[in-house]
């Protein structure tokens, strides 16, 4: 099996440190996390960590909230309590929640709110009541130029393709693909599994069309189990090419299904941080880091989230237009969490 890696995005580095002064301003943070969300806590608790450890003037002080389920009630007390308790910006909660009370509250009292994942949409972020919100995640269109780009490349060289998907949200990131290639006939074919499926059903039906080219959407977690029932339906010969859209399949163990039964053409694609020149490549870039506690792509996120609020409230600081929160839900606007918004805004840029 000949498996193809390629980067996607750039991360957000720490800005260059200054002198450090003996006056230190301690801004608190707030997040909240539901119990399961593990990888995203130590995440947090890496990008709280590595800032402080600079010992610059500014520190952050984390408070944390944790939620058993999607309730908008609990996320709206845990919310208020978090800005009455001063916290200067609050990242989370994660796209399981459906509600987005977070943000409207963030939005009426002037505090940042920064997401890190993939909600259902992100339009309402730049409307009247949610512009206080920051997302790092890249949009959905940024993700379809990419897999088009993927797509378009020589080795590949697809006439026509079979789209294999769990789940149709993920279709937005086809978007630019379906205008490239037509639906059905001799362009693209469309195939929906549930998690759980017979998955040899599944690729009994898509052999009997003589595909060759795959492109797999589907979480990281079942990817291997999901290719391993192709093999016995001949999808995974020397003359198969798959792309494999999940941004976190470098984590789902696909090398343990290299054999003599499956040796196609594999293409992913992972997020990692920006390596500057000389160009590396494909080993070097994807190399694992040794002991890296951040794997998944929205932990790497949050990470990011975090340095780039870091960055941004720093600047703030030192330009000498900051006071520290005090407002609560009920009453009262932050003016310094728009300047702070734009200060993010300017880091992106720079960095």
């Amino acid at each position: 099996m000949r498996v193809s890696l390629y980067v996607l995005l750039p991360f957000v580095f720490f800005a260059q440190t200054a002198q450090f002064t003996k006056d230190i301003q301690v801004v608190k943070v707030g997040v909240i996390f539901f119990h399961n969300e593990l990888e995203l806590v130590r995440a947090f608790d890496t990008a709280i960590r590595d800032i402080n450890e600079l010992e610059l003037d500014v520190r952050l002080e984390p408070l944390k909230h944790f939620v058993s389920e999607d309730d908008s009630l609990t996320l709206q007390e845990f919310a208020c309590e978090l800005i009455d308790n001063g916290v200067a910006a609050i990242f989370g909660p994660s796209a399981k929640a459906s509600s987005d009370i977070v943000e409207v509250i963030c939005n009426t009292t002037g505090i940042p709110h920064l997401q890190f994942d993939w909600h259902e949409e992100n339009f309402y972020i730049h409307t009247r009541n949610h512009k206080l919100t920051v997302n790092v995640a890249p949009t959905e269109n940024m993700l379809a130029t990419a897999f088009l780009d993927i797509l378009h490349m020589k080795q590949l060289d697809w006439k026509s393709f079979t789209i294999v998907y769990e789940n149709s949200r993920s279709l937005g990131r086809m978007e630019l693909i379906f205008g490239w290639r037509q639906v059905h006939k001799a362009g693209i074919k469309l195939w929906r599994f549930n998690r759980g499926d017979d998955y040899r059903i599944l690729w009994k039906l898509v052999s009997s069309t003589r595909e060759k080219n795959v492109v797999l959407d589907c979480p990281a977690d079942i990817i291997t189990e999901v290719l391993n029932a192709s093999i016995y339906y001949n999808m995974t010969g020397q003359f198969n090419q798959w792309f494999l859209t999940s941004l976190d399949t470098h984590t789902s163990n696909i090398r343990s299904l290299n054999s003599r039964q499956f040796i196609a053409k594999m293409v992913a694609v992972r997020v990692r941080a920006y390596m500057p020149p000389p160009v590396h490549d494909e080993a070097d870039v994807f190399e694992d880091i040794e002991r890296d506690p951040i794997i998944t792509v929205c932990a790497r996120l949050l990470y990011d989230a975090v340095v780039l609020f870091f960055n941004a409230i720093r600047n703030q600081i030192r330009s000498s237009r900051y006071q520290e929160p005090r407002v609560r839900c009920e009453r009262g606007f932050w003016r310094f969490g728009v300047e702070i918004l734009d200060q993010m805004t300017l880091v992106s840029i720079v960095n």
